[in-house]
C-alpha cells in the first residue's frame, strides 16, 4: 500500500458512514522534505458516542476539537476532550477517539510528517508522553484549520499554498506554547533540583543523568538553568557540594578525604583543587578560620 492518507486503514469507507470531508495530497516522498501534507478533513456533524476506531495510519495527524466534547484513546489512558483542545496521532500506534454522549465534538484534522515534523512538534508541547495540548486564545488555529481543509490541489503551487498554512498552523500552536514554557520550566527545575539533593553524594552524578530523570534534552536543562538560576547545572550542583563541605568543615572533625567523599567528589584531590579555586583558600585553611563548636 502507498503511504497515501488511507495509511493502514479505509478511511475512504468513513466519508458517507462517518459524515466527514476529506483531501488526499501526498505528492512527494515524506523521507527527504522537512514537512509533507499528507491529508485533510473535518467532521461535518457527529452522533452521540460514535467511536472513530481502532485505527493505524503512517503518519502524523492533529484533529483540533471545534465543538462539543469526547474522548481520545491511546496506550492504556483515556484522555477527556473539550472545544480548543489538539490531540495528536502517531505513526503506527493503535487508536480511538469518540464523541460524547450528550454533546458530541465536532473537529478538523491534517495528516502529515516530513523530517522536521519530531522538532515542530516538541516546540508545539507534544512530546512522547503528551498527546494533547489546548488552544483556546482566539479563533485563528480554527480559522487555518478550516482553510486547510477546504484546500485542493489542482497545480504545484497550491502545494506550496498548503504547506504554508500547515506551517501557519505550527507557528500558532508553538507560539501559544510559548506562553506556557515559563511554568512547563519551572516545573522541570524543581524536579531537577529535588534529583541533584538526592544524588548530591553521588559522584556519578551529571546533567546527562538529571536530563534522562526529568524526560528532556539536556541542552534544554542548561537552557532552564541558566534562564531561571543564571547558572549551569553543574556550578548549581558545585555550589551545593561546596556549600555542604564548608559545613562539614566548620562543624565537624571529619577529614577531608572524608568530606570530599560525602560530598560527592570523586577524589580529595579533585574537591581540594575546586575549593581553592572557588573560596581563594585551601580547605585545612578554611577549617582554621572558621572551625565552630559542635
Amino acid at each position: 500500500m502507498s503511504k497515501s492518507s488511507e495509511a493502514l486503514t479505509n478511511i475512504q469507507n468513513r466519508i458517507n458512514r462517518d459524515h466527514i470531508y476529506y483531501n488526499a495530497y501526498i505528492t512527494r516522498d515524506a523521507s527527504h522534505e522537512p514537512l509533507v501534507v499528507y491529508q485533510s478533513g473535518g467532521k461535518k456533524r457527529n452522533f452521540p458516542g460514535h467511536l472513530s476506531g481502532p485505527a493505524i495510519y503512517d503518519h502524523y495527524i492533529i484533529h483540533y476539537i471545534t465543538s462539543g466534547r469526547g474522548k481520545y484513546f491511546v496506550e492504556d489512558k483515556s484522555i477527556p476532550l473539550d472545544k480548543g483542545d489538539a490531540f495528536l496521532i502517531r505513526p503506527y500506534e493503535k487508536v480511538r477517539y469518540q464523541a460524547d454522549d450528550t454533546d458530541p465534538y465536532l473537529y478538523y484534522w491534517v495528516g502529515f510528517n516530513g523530517t522536521e515534523v519530531k522538532k515542530l512538534l516538541t516546540k508545539s508541547g507534544f512530546s512522547q508522553h503528551h498527546f494533547t495540548i489546548r488552544y483556546d486564545r482566539d479563533d485563528a488555529l480554527q480559522t487555518i484549520m478550516k482553510q486547510i481543509s477546504e484546500t485542493h490541489l489542482s497545480s504545484p503551487s497550491q502545494e506550496y499554498y498548503l504547506l504554508g498554512l500547515l506551517y501557519q498552523m505550527f507557528s500558532l500552536i508553538i507560539d501559544n506554547n510559548k506562553s506556557q514554557d515559563i511554568h512547563i520550566d519551572q516545573s522541570y527545575l524543581y524536579t531537577a533540583m529535588c534529583y541533584i539533593r538526592t544524588h548530591l553524594t553521588d559522584p556519578e552524578l551529571s546533567v546527562q543523568n538529571i536530563a534522562n530523570h526529568i524526560g528532556i534534552h539536556r541542552s534544554h536543562l542548561y537552557k532552564v538553568f541558566r534562564n531561571t538560576m543564571n547558572q549551569s547545572v553543574l556550578e548549581v550542583i558545585q555550589k551545593m557540594r561546596l556549600d555542604k563541605a564548608k559545613q562539614l568543615l566548620s562543624y565537624t572533625s571529619h577529614s577531608i578525604t572524608d568530606i570530599s567523599s560525602v560530598c560527592g567528589f570523586s577524589d580529595a584531590s579533585h574537591f581540594s583543587a575546586l575549593f581553592r579555586s572557588k573560596e581563594g583558600i585551601t580547605p585545612r585553611i578554611y577549617r582554621q578560620k572558621n572551625k565552630q563548636e559542635a
